[in-house]
């Protein structure tokens, strides 16, 4: 026996926790156990809300059949197709070609490809392209075999990185942490900063995440130049809750390996870091540290974050005469308006060796610090960086103009102290 209804108006049919609506007809086909809706339909359910032009839905099987504009809302991420088979009770299912839209913060993500593939705990995405980009034609593009996305990763295998549509750089895999609004610990997102100065020359840094275990991943790193010494490196990052490990190796081009060990606790209110350094090079430098901060926190007069830190560190020079030291200090930004930021750095030193290149941003006693940026329109600023000590005078005075569009920020910055300038060019992934 075949029910079937003929209306205008939009229908609704409730089926085991299924809802379905039409623009058009709705036809129950009892022996079959079937719904058939024509006409802007939407099928909605516990974990899934489809839109399409016609769908079939089996209420025994939990399968769905939509065909036309098909537009799928899942786990809050919207994915578009012209076809898709999909099962509400297993909740697997595929799709053909389509396009998503990824909620994320700061931007949503955009993903195109072949075909979308839904299981139960993940989305797997063959021949695929992702973007943070806005615009209709995205300034640049990850290009991936294959993308895998749960509730806590973005995984993208044999990737190309193609910006106005040109390679320019080759990942085996990237692995994007879903972020939750929250402070990161470590990398949310593949850095990549070409850059030139005069005293480097080319430079080109880059660091990416690959998944390794559940809780676990590779970060790769590199700071090449063409001037001086260029170093590469290959870290294990493992994270639980609040808490990440970072334990890295790096090769310098001089010929001497370098370990370190970082150990990060994050909340909401304070951010704990415990380091660990050691190279190997003729100079046998070596140093180990903490800090711990307050993080920002508002008031009548403005924003204030506090810190402390603490730091053992040593270095031989090139008579196997040893400086360096144990210090520790006391910092107080405070950030009066969202473009200006001063600090207090108390430094005090437990021994009486000198720190020489060891203490190279600041020095004994008081550092005042400042950070301000000065719009010039939309796109274009310019910024001021600079270090006073009270004892020593100027450790830093820096100048900087800063182009920061849709997809990339370009920086160009004079250092008053080296007479040097460099530029860098990011990507705003």
């Amino acid at each position: 026996m075949l029910l079937l209804l003929l209306n205008c108006n939009p229908v609704r049919a409730d089926v085991s926790e299924v809802n379905i609506e039409s623009s058009g007809d709705v036809e129950y086909d009892i022996i079959n156990n079937t719904v058939i809706a024509n006409d802007e339909v939407i099928l909605i359910s516990d974990n899934v809300r489809i839109e399409a032009a016609t769908l079939k839905y089996n209420v025994d099987s939990g399968w769905v059949v939509a065909n036309g504009g098909v537009k799928i809302t899942f786990n809050g991420n919207l994915y578009y197709s012209e076809e898709l088979e999909y099962n509400i009770n297993e909740q697997i299912g595929s799709t053909a070609a389509f396009t998503a839209t990824i909620k994320e913060q700061p931007r949503d993500l955009k993903i195109r490809g072949e075909r979308l593939i839904v299981e139960e705990d993940s989305q797997a995405v063959d021949q695929a392209r992702l973007t943070s980009c806005p615009e209709i034609k995205p300034h640049y593009e990850f290009s991936a075999k294959k993308i895998t996305i749960t509730a806590e990763t973005i995984i993208l295998n044999k990737t190309v990185l193609r910006v106005k549509g040109i390679p320019v750089f080759y990942y085996p895999q990237i692995t994007l942490p879903k972020k939750n609004g929250n402070d990161s610990v470590a990398l949310n997102s593949p850095a990549l900063k070409p850059g030139y100065s005069k005293e480097d020359g080319l430079t080109f840094d880059y660091q990416f995440e690959t998944n390794l275990l559940s809780n676990s991943k590779l970060v790769w790193s590199g700071n090449l130049k063409t001037k001086t010494s260029s170093k590469v490196g290959l870290g294990l990052k493992i994270d639980t809750n609040n808490i990440s490990n970072l334990l890295k190796v790096a090769y310098d081009f001089d010929d001497y390996w370098e370990i370190a060990d970082y150990f990060y606790y994050n909340t909401e209110r304070y951010f704990l870091v415990v380091d660990g350094v050691k190279d190997f090079s003729p100079k046998q430098h070596n140093e180990t540290g903490f800090s711990i901060t307050r993080k920002y926190w508002n008031s009548s007069l403005g924003r204030w974050q506090l810190g402390f830190l603490a730091r053992q560190t040593w270095s031989d020079d090139e008579n196997k005469l040893r400086y360096g030291g144990i210090y520790s200090g006391i910092r107080l930004d405070y950030n009066p308006h969202p473009y200006v930021t001063i600090s207090y750095l108390g430094i005090h030193s437990f021994t009486n060796k000198e720190y020489h290149d060891l203490m190279s941003d600041f020095g004994l006693g008081t550092n005042i610090l400042y950070d301000i940026k000065l719009p010039i329109n939309q796109e274009y600023q310019f910024g001021l960086e600079g270090t006073y000590n009270i004892d020593d005078g100027w450790y830093s005075q820096k100048y900087m103009i800063v182009r920061d569009s849709c997809c990339f920020k370009t920086t160009i910055t004079y250092d008053v102290e080296n007479n040097d300038w460099d530029l860098k060019l990011s990507i705003k992934f």
